[in-house]
């Protein structure tokens, strides 16, 4: 009865310490997110690509796959120089089991007033840890149609 009990308290505590694991990851994501907006909001473009592994593939709509940093900084540099907007907020994670692989699905506000661009869309990206945080390995964006032309 004693080795049962001790059996039970073992797969107990098991279970316990995987969901403190696993919250921790969803936690490190959220604050990813958030140093994502921070460094939007402080137009830090090297801040931005610094989130991203050196390979990252950029999917940007109606346009041909691209990849790396290069690809990449363009598009932060060019909303850091219109003063733009770009607030992400996540709508879904989703995490592998064994922490190496995260796929953030989420909302995008996207906005440059210079060029009256006020839209919304969807983002994806799949992410990889690397020492205590993440870093982007492929980041898709969907620019969602005005309700007008749908």
């Amino acid at each position: 009865m004693r080795f049962i009990s001790t059996v039970a308290a073992l797969a107990l505590s098991a279970g316990m310490a995987l969901a403190d694991a696993k919250q921790d990851v969803i936690d490190s994501l959220n604050a990813f997110n958030d140093l994502f907006n921070e460094y939007t909001v402080a137009k830090n473009v090297e801040g931005l690509v610094s989130l991203y592994a050196e390979d990252a593939l950029w999917i940007e709509q109606n346009k041909p796959l691209a990849q790396g940093h290069d690809a990449i900084r363009p598009t932060f540099a060019f909303l850091a120089s219109k003063n733009g907007v770009n607030d992400h907020s996540i709508d879904k994670l989703v995490v592998a089991d064994d922490g190496s692989l995260a796929v953030m699905v989420g909302t995008a506000i996207v906005k440059v007033e210079e060029f009256n661009l006020d839209t919304t869309g969807t983002f994806l990206f799949v992410m990889k840890p690397e020492g205590d945080s993440w870093k982007i390995v492929t980041d898709m964006w969907h620019q969602h149609q005005p309700q007008e032309q749908q």
